[in-house]
């Protein structure tokens, strides 16, 4: 066996020399966006225009799907003044002189002295259990609803329906959303009722 001293020798490259670094915004800017004009982008939109149109094309038939298949919904809305108290008590009689001086005494005197309006008194009745029950039974709700229950029903209706008070003016509004017009012009004027 013959040994040789033969050196091996490495070959060291030198390292990869790296570009200045921009100094300040714009220069870091300008060394982040390619260079591209106009004509460039023009070129790019035409080349993937075939995917563009495809695109556009099921974007519409989707919107189009989705426009059809959401229900519409009707709103019908009832406003309804409540009658104004005449008691012959004299808290009453105050309450109803301070409200007539304009000044905003009239609810304040009446929060004061314990009196609630007879809007508040109305509000309550209309969201009360009777009033929903004799609606979903008059309207056949539960079968519209599709509820086996009163007490989802019940539910429903509420979610359906908006009954809020105008405190200045004391006029009771009531507004009923449905998939039909004139089952919710019904349950409407059925509040009023």
């Amino acid at each position: 066996m013959k040994q040789t001293n033969e050196s091996t020798a490495r070959v060291v490259e030198s390292p990869p020399e790296m570009e200045p670094v921009p100094t300040s915004y714009q220069d870091e800017q300008l060394a982040l966006e390619p260079d591209r004009d106009g004509a460039e982008w023009l070129w790019l939109l035409w080349e993937r225009r075939g995917f563009l149109v495809r695109a556009t094309v099921w974007g519409l038939i989707l919107s189009t799907i989705v426009a059809f298949v959401i229900p519409k919904r009707y709103e019908s809305t009832t406003r309804l003044m409540p009658p104004d108290p005449q008691s012959g008590s004299g808290m009453a009689m105050m309450a109803a002189m301070a409200s007539r001086g304009g000044l905003g005494l009239g609810s304040l005197a009446g929060d004061l002295l314990g009196m609630r309006g007879s809007g508040a008194l109305f509000v309550e009745i209309l969201n009360g259990r009777t009033v929903e029950d004799r609606l979903i039974d008059r309207f056949d709700l539960r079968k519209v609803y599709h509820d086996r229950y009163w007490q989802d029903a019940r539910k429903d209706l509420a979610r359906h329906t908006d009954i809020s008070e105008d405190r200045k003016s004391g006029v009771i509004t009531i507004t009923v959303t449905d998939r039909d017009p004139h089952r919710a012009a019904g349950l409407a004027q059925a509040y009023v009722d």
